[in-house]
């Protein structure tokens, strides 16, 4: 069975010189000076390896955004990312893209075992899972077994999907157009733009805030169904939003959504009773979860009938 194919392209030459030779047992690798190829096509990329270890650019979530781009068009690319030498990765950061679906982040300088370990992991599977033909027991695996266990995991999320388009759109058509209209309250550009461009895609009018007191104003005047909030905030953060709205203002019927990279434990906490928050939800910064995040906001329609 021909080696699976992995391209390497780290800017620091020893870094992709060493991560290439630890590579080379196992993979057909591909060293590359991202510096002198810096306009390499996706697609190209993605027909012909199965994994891209590159540095990762911290800069308005960059990486994350190249990796949210390849996965959705070529979903079988995967991504490991390596810190530049000195930089700590911020938690959110961390999150967002291990929930994006990076396969590792690696500290530099890069340890050549977990490279490997990791690589191999990403292309192959973890566990009994793997794919390397060479090392499993064909008798126990088999192709054909495989092969059935794909097309039954692509049926099963084809039927999701159609369901969740259902719901969708049954959801997010009310018969009158003012029960559309929903606040949007984050202090990244990026998102407020991103997530006000797939609302209104999505049939909402939307408005657009960075702080808490903003949002409280244009609140009280543009009446809102649904607002939708990032946890930190400027000024506060969404959880104090949502009390002000709720219990100072006795702005009801409002359901109050809270997006963010945090965890279960804190988005638990976000859940409480007291706090007036009607859902927690992870911030969808995948095209995949856009349509998972339109079904959960659009449930604020059926507030008050």
């Amino acid at each position: 069975m021909p080696k699976s194919s992995v391209l390497v392209r780290l800017a620091e030459s020893s870094a992709r010189a060493s991560a290439a030779a630890a590579l080379e047992a196992r993979f057909a690798v591909t060293a590359e000076d991202p510096a002198v190829c810096p306009g390499t096509p996706l697609s190209w990329i993605a027909a012909r390896y199965q994994a891209v270890v590159l540095d990762y650019d911290s800069r308005d979530a960059a990486s994350v955004k190249l990796l949210q781009a390849a996965t959705e068009r070529e979903g079988a690319l995967r991504f490991l990312f390596v810190l530049p030498p000195g930089e700590e990765l911020d938690k959110n950061q961390f999150l967002m893209a291990i929930n994006e679906g990076a396969w590792a982040i690696l500290a530099s300088p890069l340890d050549d075992q977990a490279l490997a370990t990791y690589v191999d992991r990403a292309v192959n599977g973890p566990g009994r899972f793997r794919r390397d033909w060479a090392d499993c027991d064909r008798k126990r695996r088999g192709d054909t077994d495989v092969a059935a266990l794909e097309a039954a995991h692509r049926r099963l999320r084809a039927d999701y999907v159609a369901a969740q388009r259902l719901v969708s759109k049954l959801l997010s058509t009310p018969s009158s157009q003012w029960r559309r209209q929903a606040l949007l309250a984050s202090d990244s550009e990026f998102q407020r733009e991103q997530l006000g461009n797939l609302m209104s895609e999505h049939g909402w009018q939307v408005r657009s805030v960075s702080t808490v007191q903003e949002a409280i104003d244009t609140a009280l005047s543009f009446k809102p169904r649904v607002v939708v909030s990032d946890l930190e905030l400027p000024d506060s953060d969404g959880v104090n939003l949502c009390r002000e709205l709720k219990l100072v203002h006795k702005f009801v019927p409002c359901y109050f959504v809270i997006c963010t990279t945090a965890g279960p434990e804190k988005m638990a906490q976000v859940l409480e009773p007291g706090n007036g928050v009607d859902d927690c939800v992870a911030k969808p910064t995948a095209l995949s979860g856009q349509l998972d995040f339109i079904t959960r906001i659009s449930l604020g329609l059926l507030i008050d009938g």
